[in-house]
């Protein structure tokens, strides 16, 4: 770990770092809001200001910019060329619902396993799907074992641990305690 004096004139304990949240929605409690807010929090923890941009926010109004166009709610452009006959390619008449989630196919995320779910959906797949509804022990011991599961590698704690080590590499910041008062570097207290 580095540990820096209280008086160090280094780039990283001269420089404030900052963060910067852009999204449709940063309020209530959709996915998206509670992870933002979430990682803004460990990113205090470790001095680091959070900024937000979007068209409906919960966030501190001094370090917050509202634009009501960022909103989802806002219709989007007419549909160009390229998207002019998707509803007819897909069958979706005009006057159904047509909700499209755009995403990256990046490889943390898993995408193209969701992709590839048809070539997992047979006759067992089924059957283990009406045993967890049928059978309410089988069930909770599911539910149980996936909840031990994500805990252990997805928890609040797991983000926070992982996300200080990132960030400790990239800019060192001094350690602070529970109070927010810096840590004791364990070399001066040894002497």
């Amino acid at each position: 770990m580095n540990f820096h004096p209280d008086n160090c004139e280094c780039f990283f304990c001269t420089t404030t770092v900052h963060a910067g949240f852009i999204s449709t929605r940063i309020a209530g409690t959709d996915g998206v809001s509670l992870e933002t807010l979430k990682l803004a929090n460990v990113l205090e923890k470790q001095g680091i200001k959070s900024f937000y941009f979007a068209g409906e926010l919960e966030t501190p109004s001094q370090r917050s910019y509202l634009c009501e166009k960022a909103h989802f709610k806002n219709p989007p452009p007419q549909p160009d060329e390229f998207a002019s006959d998707v509803r007819k390619s897909f069958g979706i008449k005009d006057d159904e619902y047509f909700i499209l989630q755009p995403t990256r196919v990046i490889k943390r995320k898993g995408i193209e396993l969701a992709i590839e779910l048809d070539g997992y959906v047979n006759t067992k797949a089924i059957e283990q799907a009406k045993r967890v509804l049928k059978d309410e022990m089988y069930g909770k011991h599911m539910v149980e074992h996936n909840y031990n599961v994500a805990s252990r590698f997805y928890s609040y704690a797991v983000l926070e641990q992982k996300l200080s080590g990132v960030i400790q590499s990239v800019a060192p910041l001094p350690q602070l305690t529970c109070d927010n008062q810096p840590a004791k570097n364990p070399k001066q207290n040894a002497q």
